[in-house]
């Protein structure tokens, strides 16, 4: 029979646990309402937890699951109708009681810390902790900063049996309350046998849930606190996993799903990796919210079979078929498998992986719907597939599916990047006419783009791409307002004047135009930029510029200054100036960007350099490179590449080594960078410099795998060797080393405890 009774009574009280009458004005502001409430959908949960949850492992104890536990927490916190004190004095008598109310209390205590939540709705318990957890805590952390759980075992095995085995629970406690940055080197301690032999593994289990907790929320530590945090989390999950393995893997339930979700939040994609292969194969219970986010994690990686791992273990767990249905044609459900199916292309040659993939869907019992049906034509789109994807848009009417405007966008952005673009001329013909159907104008924005990048493919003269910014004008025309170009197009452009000359009382009204999305109004101020770009006048370009700056002041209009906010039109004005020479008006713009909240970006500072550098301006171009890397921007292979012919350009051989460094192998072939790399006078040393990048690279290769190797010392299992042999007998603390208590000066522990929570 379980141990804790009267789970609905917020009165009952066990010895230790006593009301505090509370004078305190924040203590009064508890919502008594949302409290109820709270409570209430509280107990009916842990109602259908008994009912149908745990009666299907009957065997086991109820505080035994980590769900019951953490449910148990909730009730008790409240259900309080005031503060209570709690008196930790006593040892914890485990053979009687392993998970007496007063453990559970503690828990509550602690909650109320990392969960801003609770603290709103419930009643403080004041932990008074036990008399000696201050010393046996000096003594354990005696020396300054040491906290290696070596070191600390080796002192805790000098403690007294009596000692260890009735108090570890105490000192625990005490560390997650007062000094949680020091809690988790102690788990790893009195984890590792023999030193504790009446270990409780959900003691265990709720610190570990807790400490996630105070990792993921910070709590309301003081800055050294947090410092040391943050220093010992990357030994958190290593840790979790040692526990996990040697103590709570023969007892699957025994971890709560917060435990395990905080885990997906806390570790990185190879950590949670190692932890979700060794819970599936210790066959802990992994609830359907834990696995749809571990399968959304391993999806944004790309691991989509761990994935379809986490998916199918949702699908399996169904008690019959009709549940199984209900739980994978879920919303979440589907997301997820959309993600799963939408980022299985990062990997090489994954687009070959769809057909499995999505096999594996319909084996759960998933019913493909328009959202699954875009992602596949989105991957055979990526994948230069078109005649794929419009086989799959031609089912979907045989499927009784119809198709929607992300539909529609993707084949006609796909289209856009084909290299033969009549061959789709009339499916963009249909878009555009869905698009005015639908009055999507991002659908609309596509069709803009198909006619732009039609143009602009069947001319490489950019002369000529210019002088087609009518015909491209009338299809902007066709579906957005005219409003946002009016100070750019009016008196210069043959169809914005006839654009308002049609309607039945002569008159086009703005009702009948969509507003256009960013991209459309870009497309459109491309074009002009290009035009001034090729006129005569040289500052033409920078009266066009001016012009848009002050629109964009005044907000003239708020799709425009939507537009500003994108660094994207600011580089099509850098890359004109620079092209053309004019470097005092490209300076100018890179400071206006940050002005109106467009922060430059890795192409701009690309544009930039490389405009020094094809200028000649060898000191300039490497002033920018020192201000990109100064504003923290990291370079991608276009600037090592620009870099490169630069130098080579140059004759600056020592810089081409310097930089060849940090150029891909596969990069390094291109024909490009071989013909800058020919045209160097000194060829014998070009070759030196480039046998020693070569070897520079190959030592940070071996050292990033003396790092890697070096990290994985963190997986290994604990192998403690003590220093001293083993003290049989008691501890002696009145003749020992005076000992600095771990507590605030001029404050005894539970006096220091009382003044926290009631200030």
């Amino acid at each position: 029979m379980d141990t804790v009774q009267n789970l609905n009574d917020p009165t009952a009280l066990e010895p230790g646990i006593s009301p505090r009458p509370s004078s305190n004005a924040k203590l009064a502001s508890v919502s008594d309402k949302r409290r109820q409430e709270q409570l209430q959908l509280c107990r009916k949960n842990i109602g259908y937890f008994r009912t149908y949850e745990a009666s299907a492992f009957p065997d086991l104890k109820l505080t035994e699951h980590g769900k019951y536990r953490s449910l148990q927490r909730r009730i008790f916190s409240l259900s309080a109708s005031s503060a209570k004190e709690l008196d930790l004095q006593s040892p914890f008598v485990f053979q009687k009681d392993a998970r007496g109310k007063s453990i559970a209390m503690s828990f509550v205590a602690l909650d109320r810390r990392v969960f801003p939540g609770l603290k709103r709705r419930s009643y403080p318990v004041i932990i008074l902790h036990h008399e000696m957890c201050a010393t046996w805590t000096a003594k354990l952390f005696k020396h300054e900063g040491m906290v290696e759980a070596e070191n600390i075992w080796r002192i805790w095995s000098t403690f007294d049996d009596d000692t260890r085995d009735q108090y570890w629970a105490h000192i625990l406690i005490y560390l997650l309350d007062k000094f949680p940055q020091r809690a988790l080197p102690f788990l790893r301690a009195i984890t590792f046998q023999p030193c504790v032999r009446n270990l409780d593994k959900r003691i265990i289990a709720d610190a570990f849930e807790h400490l996630t907790r105070v990792y993921l929320n910070k709590g309301v530590w003081s800055p050294t606190q947090m410092e040391e945090l943050q220093q010992s989390k990357p030994d958190f999950i290593p840790t979790f996993h040692h526990v996990l393995k040697e103590h709570l893997a023969l007892h699957s339930r025994i971890c709560s799903q917060d435990l395990l979700f905080s885990l997906g939040k806390l570790a990185s994609v190879e950590e949670l990796t190692r932890i979700f292969d060794l819970l599936k194969e210790s066959n802990t219970y992994m609830g359907y919210d834990v696995l749809l986010h571990y399968a959304a994690t391993f999806a944004k990686a790309g691991d989509f079979k761990r994935g379809l791992v986490c998916l199918r273990t949702i699908a399996e767990g169904a008690d019959n078929r009709h549940t199984q249905e209900k739980l994978v044609n879920n919303q979440r459900f589907k997301w997820t498998c959309a993600l799963i199916l939408q980022r299985s292309m990062l990997n090489k040659d994954g687009y070959h992986d769809t057909t499995g993939i999505v096999a594996a869907f319909v084996d759960f019992g998933v019913v493909l719907d328009t959202l699954l049906y875009n992602v596949i034509i989105h991957n055979a789109v990526e994948a230069g597939d078109y005649s794929t994807a419009f086989k799959v848009y031609n089912t979907l009417d045989e499927n009784d599916i119809k198709p929607d405007k992300f539909t529609f966008s993707t084949l006609l952005h796909g289209c856009s990047m084909a290299s033969d673009l009549l061959r789709f001329k009339d499916f963009a013909e249909y878009c555009a006419e869905t698009a005015k159907e639908m009055r999507d104008p991002w659908l609309a924005a596509d069709y803009l783009y198909y006619q732009y990048a039609f143009v602009h493919r069947s001319s490489e003269n950019p002369q000529e791409v210019a002088n087609s910014s009518e015909g491209i004008l009338k299809t902007y025309l066709q579906f957005f307002s005219p409003r946002p170009l009016e100070p750019f197009l009016s008196g210069d452009s043959t169809s914005f004047q006839q654009s308002r000359l049609t309607s039945q009382d002569g008159v086009l009204h703005e009702s009948v135009f969509m507003d256009p999305p960013p991209v459309a109004l870009y497309i459109m101020l491309q074009l002009e930029i290009m035009k001034a770009s090729n006129s005569r006048d040289t500052a033409r370009v920078w009266t066009f510029y001016q012009r848009f700056k002050g629109l964009v002041s005044s907000n003239h209009d708020r799709q425009l200054s939507q537009l500003a906010q994108n660094p994207i039109i600011w580089n099509a004005f850098l890359l004109s100036f620079c092209r053309a020479k004019n470097f005092e008006y490209a300076s100018h713009l890179v400071r206006d960007m940050t002005e109106y909240g467009a922060q430059p970006n890795v192409y701009t500072w690309n544009i930039f350099l490389q405009g020094f550098f094809k200028d000649r301006q060898l000191q300039a171009a490497e002033r920018v490179y020192e201000i990109m890397r100064a504003r923290g921007i990291e370079p991608d292979q276009f600037t090592y590449e620009v870099l490169l012919r630069g130098y080579a350009r140059a004759q600056h051989i020592r810089q081409v080594g310097e930089v060849m460094e940090y150029v891909d192998e596969d990069r390094q072939e291109d024909p490009k960078l071989l013909q800058a790399l020919s045209r160097i006078h000194d060829q014998e040393k070009v070759l030196l410099e480039l046998e020693k990048a070569r070897k520079r690279k190959e030592w940070k290769r071996e050292h990033n795998e003396t790092v890697k190797a070096k990290a994985e010392e963190r997986w290994a299992p604990p192998k403690f060797v003590p220093s001293v042999e083993m003290n049989e007998g008691s501890v002696n603390y009145e003749d020992g080393p005076q000992i600095k208590l771990l507590s605030e000066p001029g404050s005894a522990p539970r006096l220091r405890f009382r003044k926290v929570v009631t200030t």
